[in-house]
């Protein structure tokens, strides 16, 4: 009697084992569906500002060292006036008057 109800039981036991091992997804996570795809934009600010003139330095083989009085004048000026949008026009167009020597020496640090 003890072998059929071990049997019965093993029996029981291995058919739960098929159910939940071949059930399709209720027992476990579910699989997410991917959407198509679209295109990804890049922005690339080398390539953006490659295009532009803030590389050019014309001075970079005739001036060794620039410096402008009336134009640094007219920094400070824009500078204690919070005026933005003019100093970042007089300091670009400085920086833009650079040699060798200016670019070479970097910030101090």
């Amino acid at each position: 009697m003890r072998t059929t109800a071990g049997k019965r039981l093993f029996y029981l036991f291995f058919a739960a084992i098929l159910v939940v091992a071949t059930a399709p997804d209720s027992f476990g996570q579910k699989q997410k569906k991917f959407k198509a795809g679209n295109k990804v934009a890049l922005y690339d600010s080398v390539t953006a500002f490659g295009q532009s003139d803030i590389f050019t330095f014309p001075n970079i083989n005739k001036t060794r060292l620039y410096a402008d009085a009336a134009k640094l004048k007219q920094l400070q000026q824009a500078e204690k006036n919070n005026n933005e949008q003019e100093m970042y026009t007089l300091l670009r167009e400085y920086v833009k008057n650079f040699g060798v020597d200016a670019l070479a020496a970097g910030p101090a640090l």
